[in-house]
């Protein structure tokens, strides 16, 4: 009979601890070629540009909440999916071009930036970031799109079209009913 209690005791802390994982947003959201987003990347990055717009709105005297609502109420979640996804094919792709010299050719492009002393505030106040996340989350994805760009123009092709091609091209993977792959594009799906 102890051993049963036992049981029971271990499958309900196992099922609260499965529950604590799952709201943290620690399970995967999609599959992109072989790199998993997870949850928590998404939310955290919605969570952001949210806070950005709600500071444009603030800043250009639009705090009506209509407005917020818009905002919240919009297509911004599929966005992030969507960049995210175009993050991850402009990173690997760029391991590929550049034959592993991507993080040093990063570092020089965005170390003058990080020189600037007003990064700080500047991050704080428009993302509330700390540099080093405002460094993972903005910077270094911009310098990649940039050396990724440059890469493509000297072989006289375009960023945009190129990346469209690498969308057709993905194996997408969504382990949520929220968005689905279509043609190269993140969906939302009809609820």
């Amino acid at each position: 009979m102890k051993f049963y209690y036992s049981l029971f005791v271990l499958l309900v802390i196992g099922a609260v601890g499965l529950l604590f994982v799952f709201r943290a947003g620690w399970y995967p959201l999609v599959l992109v070629n072989s790199n998993l987003v997870w949850a928590r990347e998404v939310d955290k990055n919605y969570q952001l540009a949210f806070r950005y717009y709600e500071q444009a709105l603030i800043t250009y005297k639009a705090t009506d909440s209509q407005q917020r609502q818009k905002i919240a109420g919009n297509d911004l979640r599929r966005a992030i999916v969507s960049e995210i996804i175009d993050r991850l094919l402009v990173k690997n792709s760029l391991k590929v071009l550049t034959k592993g010299e991507r993080d040093n050719l990063v570092a020089q492009k965005i170390n003058k930036y990080l020189r600037d002393p007003r990064l700080e505030a500047a991050a704080l106040t428009l993302f509330n970031l700390n540099p080093n996340d405002f460094r993972e989350v903005v910077l270094v994805p911009q310098a990649e799109r940039e050396i990724l760009k440059g890469q493509l123009a000297t072989e006289g092709r375009d960023l945009t079209a190129w990346l469209a091609e690498q969308k057709k091209q993905a194996k997408i993977y969504f382990f949520t009913n929220e968005f689905e792959w279509n043609d190269g594009t993140v969906v939302k799906q009809p609820r």
